[in-house]
């Protein structure tokens, strides 16, 4: 019976080993991954905005190609009629 209770006696001490390491060590691991996390999270918003940014400008210059474009096409309707009454 001696060596049941100092073998008990051993594995409880080695539980509460594990367990005291488990409960110093896993505060700091989610704290790492939290802060990878909110760090990722950091680099996709800037990204997002830097994309948000990049996508104005090319939406702001096709407008204005556009508007150039649509400009000049009723330039030519317009010189094409006068060609074709003066046709006539």
């Amino acid at each position: 019976m001696e060596i049941v209770g100092g073998v008990v006696g051993v594995v409880l001490v080695v539980f509460a080993v594990v367990l005291a390491l488990f409960w110093i060590v896993f505060p700091w691991m989610v704290y790492s991954q939290l802060k990878g996390m909110i760090e990722s999270q950091k680099r996709l918003e800037e990204m997002q905005q830097l994309t948000n940014y990049v996508l104005e400008k090319i939406e702001r210059h096709n407008s204005q190609t556009a508007t150039s474009t649509l400009k000049l096409a009723e330039f030519f309707e317009g010189r094409k009629a006068v060609m074709e009454t003066g046709k006539e």
